[in-house]
């Protein structure tokens, strides 16, 4: 029974991150980390700028007229800004997504071979 716990351990961390269960690809686990890095990257820059845009529109509608935009953005640039980091947001989240599945797809083939 004990084996099969490792076993489960092994194979858990190899789905988790499944460049520990390929050799010798140094320069496909550089891709894949750059990849999965910058997915992240984006997402969290989106993520503060559509909350920056999305903070100001609130404080508009509340009847503040403090915000860093006032003057500069009107109220549907502001709505349109949002839309378009939130945009970006998922797009990030899927492109992140789609390198780790395809690494995962990368590493079972490589396993089976």
């Amino acid at each position: 029974m004990k084996n099969s716990w490792l076993y489960f351990s092994v194979f858990f961390l190899f789905l988790s991150v499944p460049i520990f269960a390929q050799e010798d690809s140094l320069q496909l686990r550089t891709i894949v980390y750059a990849g999965l890095g910058a997915g992240i990257y984006f997402y969290s820059v989106n993520d503060r700028e559509y909350n920056r845009y999305r903070d100001a529109y609130k404080r508009r509608l509340a009847g503040y007229t403090d915000d860093e935009f006032q003057g500069i953005l009107e109220d549907a640039t502001l709505v349109d800004a949002q839309k378009k980091f939130r945009r970006q947001k998922e797009i990030s989240i899927l492109a992140t997504a789609a390198i780790y599945i395809l690494n995962i797809i990368d590493a079972n083939v490589d396993a089976h071979l």
